[in-house]
Formats: C-alpha cells, sequence, structure tokens
C-alpha cells in the first residue's frame, strides 16, 4: 500500500465555496478532528491543511477553527493562537453551547439556527437531519445507528 503524502489529503477534503467550510471526510480522532495520516504518522487533518498552505506553526500555538467547525479545512477558516485564545474564541462565539444536545453525532448550529445529525462510515460523511427540531435530528442519528448495529463516529 502506497503511503500518503501530505497532499494526498486534498482527496479526502469536500472542496466548497471559499465562503464556506470544506470537512474532512477520512477518518477521525475521538470522532472529533480529521486523522490524516502521512508517511504512517498520524495528523490532524486541519493542521495538515493549515501547514501545507500557510507554513509551519509555532512552537505553543494552535490551529484553530474561526467557523468552529472541528472538521473543517478551508485555509480560510484556520488561524493560530494559544490555547487560551482559542478557547476564549470557543466560548465568546458559542461553540461550547453548540452540541449540546448529549447525543453522539448531534449537534446545534447556533449561526444558522438549526439542529444537525451527522454520521461518517468508511470514510464518507452522511447528512441524516438538518432542521429546527432536535428531536427529528435525535431520532435520524439513533435509526441510522439501529440501521447499522454501532456506533459511529463524529
Amino acid at each position: 500500500m502506497k503511503a500518503n503524502t501530505p497532499e494526498d489529503i486534498w482527496s479526502r477534503v469536500q472542496i466548497n465555496s471559499e465562503s464556506e467550510c470544506w470537512p474532512y471526510i477520512g477518518s477521525t480522532f475521538s470522532g472529533r478532528y480529521g486523522r490524516f495520516f502521512v508517511n504512517g504518522r498520524a495528523v490532524l487533518a486541519h493542521r495538515q491543511v493549515y501547514e501545507m498552505t500557510n507554513g509551519s506553526v509555532p512552537d505553543g500555538l494552535f490551529v484553530m477553527h474561526k467557523c468552529n467547525n472541528k472538521l473543517c479545512c478551508n485555509p480560510s477558516h484556520l488561524t493560530v493562537g494559544t490555547n487560551s485564545e482559542n478557547q476564549r474564541h470557543a466560548s465568546v462565539s458559542g461553540a461550547f453551547e453548540a452540541g449540546r444536545s448529549n447525543i453522539r453525532g448531534v449537534g446545534f448550529d447556533k449561526a444558522r439556527n438549526y439542529w444537525v445529525a451527522r454520521a461518517y462510515l468508511n470514510g464518507k460523511a452522511y447528512n441524516l437531519y438538518t432542521g429546527p427540531n432536535k428531536a427529528k435530528a435525535i431520532k435520524a442519528r439513533r435509526l441510522w445507528e439501529e440501521k447499522h448495529g454501532i456506533y459511529f463516529e463524529v
């Protein structure tokens, strides 16, 4: 099997318009951040994209998502900052409030004011529900899990 090169990451990024998020559709770390392997070593997908488009990240800094979408790899949505800056941004932007459904794969998009249910299977992303009804989002996620008999990474 051929080892991935850094440029291979683009085959796992859904590139949309410049203003939209570019979701990573490969595997994830703990169902939260995109995980990409370069020469057998696991790296964070958004960090790999940032470094490819902006250069290396200075020691002690993190690659942050301005959009609060942990799977987003759009270079214009990524910036660097300290851990405390990242936490402050998440708090001020409402990222901590988003996703408070207590159901894996179901979250609230505060900026767009709707609930989203998602699942990932074999590197492919599935949007199960998008709309104003939290109960429908939870039901869509649970039906997906029952149908496949497993819990998916999100």
